[in-house]
């Protein structure tokens, strides 16, 4: 068992916010809240821009990913620790196949990045 489930995505991407967001909502099937806000059954998601995304930065050092151009924060909601665990995991494949990196940065990071892909 982990202390925190909480977790932050970063992401590498050419979407725009609006693509990037609309994936997102399709694949979790959530409910808006607000401009960068999404709940669903099993978490919450704030979608976010990257404040530190600087394109000189990132064209010196485009793995550094602390200069990507989003991050989610993940926090879950009712769920089971290993189904909301799996689900982190199914999602982060699920961006893989859009977008260019995706890194989590999480208590349980490796777990995530070891599973197999399962379905929700």
């Amino acid at each position: 068992m982990y202390n925190d489930l909480y977790c932050k995505v970063f992401i590498d991407t050419h979407l725009s916010y609006g693509e990037f967001f609309s994936k997102i909502m399709n694949y979790i099937d959530g409910k808006k809240e607000s401009f960068s806000y999404v709940v669903t059954d099993w978490c919450d998601i704030f979608i976010q821009k990257n404040k530190e995304y600087n394109i000189e930065q990132y064209m010196l050092d485009s793995s550094d990913f602390l200069y990507w151009k989003y991050y989610l924060n993940i926090e879950p909601q009712h769920i089971d620790e290993h189904k909301y665990i799996k689900n982190i995991a199914n999602l982060l494949s699920y961006l893989r196949k859009y977008c260019k990196r995706v890194v989590i940065a999480c208590d349980f990071e490796d777990e995530v990045n070891s599973m197999e892909n399962f379905h929700m």
